[in-house]
């Protein structure tokens, strides 16, 4: 079996969940098309949409998220470990793909996660670093990390007001006024417009992640001759 095909795998079950949460997202989007059923916040008297409708919603993109990071994180650990054993010519424990902000950080850490690894292929990794440019692995580990340390990621739903329709339903056959007039039976306010749905920091969560997901198979197949 090729010693990648374990990151192939973590990598292919990334893109099943992003394919999931694509429709997770086309689910909210068209609520806010179809109008959100709004809450008032007693405190403030604005409106927003309603939590029950949209909570389980962003619950199950949360979780999703999370998958999708946290096997994408794994597919570049499983490339290392790969890595360091056919270069070291035995296994060595305690390595990941590592993330570094700066040119010390990446220096004094590779020695710790990056042992048995190549200078050459040492090299590669270091030009997929945020301190090159790479803003994507960054972003990567950051996500992880929160992934690991909380319960579920935050989803954020923007929902830019176009306009409030005020509903208004009646009984039929019910009661009446003193005027002979049907009873109202509640007014509900429902929010429509386009919506966005955003990774903590505001970040698109679709863009975002699929472009993640593009650079990790990026760096999966520069390594990949190395393999048979």
């Amino acid at each position: 079996m090729n010693e990648l095909e374990g990151a192939y795998r973590r990598h292919a079950r990334a893109r099943e969940h992003l394919t999931n949460l694509e429709g997770v997202v086309g689910q909210i989007r068209q609520l806010g098309e179809n109008g959100v059923l709004a809450e008032e916040n007693p405190d403030t008297r604005e409106w927003g949409p309603s939590g029950t409708i949209l909570d389980p919603l962003k619950l199950t993109a949360g979780v999703l998220v999370g998958e999708i990071v946290q096997n994408l994180r794994a597919a570049l650990d499983y490339l290392v470990y790969a890595l360091a054993t056919k270069d070291a010519g035995t296994t060595q424990s305690g390595t990941q793909f590592l993330i570094e902000d700066s040119p010390q950080g990446f220096t004094g850490r590779s020695p710790r996660y990056l042992k048995g690894i190549s200078e050459e292929h040492v090299a590669v990794i270091r030009q997929f670093q945020p301190f090159k440019g790479a803003d994507w692995s960054g972003l990567l580990r950051d996500f992880d990390n929160a992934a690991k340390h909380r319960e579920i990621l935050s989803v954020n739903v923007d929902l830019s007001v176009g306009h409030i329709l005020q509903l208004t339903e009646y009984r039929v056959g019910g009661e009446l006024d003193a005027q002979g007039a049907p009873v109202p039976q509640g007014v509900q306010m429902y929010l429509k417009g386009p919506v966005q749905i955003l990774l903590p920091e505001g970040r698109p969560i679709i863009e975002t992640l699929r472009e993640i997901e593009t650079q990790v198979g990026l760096v999966l197949f520069l390594f990949s001759n190395e393999f048979k």
